[in-house]
């Protein structure tokens, strides 16, 4: 599993990709579930992650964009909801691994989503 100090320095290199996915997190929604699906279920990738917690907040003079930590403050809370939303939205069982993490000395969640096979 790849850390949130790993997956900042890639988005700060290359942005947000197949494999990885940028969200701010006050609330699970649709938009996160719909990210889930895609990194369920496309072929060859072997799944992505969820960064929850980073916010896009410029483009550096070179070009590339700029992540930074937002502070999450209901960790249990956004946790316990993504997993039941995991549970209740698809027809097959997705079991995300879930971390919670500080960095630059703010909290944050890196959920990583395996392929459904």
């Amino acid at each position: 599993m790849r850390t949130a100090k790993e997956l900042f320095a890639e988005l700060n290199s290359f942005d947000e990709n197949r494999r990885i996915e940028a969200k701010s997190a006050s609330a699970v929604g649709k938009s996160m579930m719909e990210t889930v699906c895609a990194f369920a279920n496309e072929p060859g990738l072997c799944g992505g992650y969820l960064l929850l917690g980073a916010k896009r907040t410029g483009i550096a003079e070179d070009g590339r964009p700029i992540y930074e930590p937002e502070n999450i403050e209901n960790t249990d809370k956004i946790q316990s909801d993504f997993v039941a939303m995991c549970n209740s939205m698809f027809n097959v069982r997705i079991r995300p691994i879930i971390n919670v993490e500080e960095y630059l000395g703010k909290t944050v969640i890196v959920v990583k989503i395996r392929r459904v096979t």
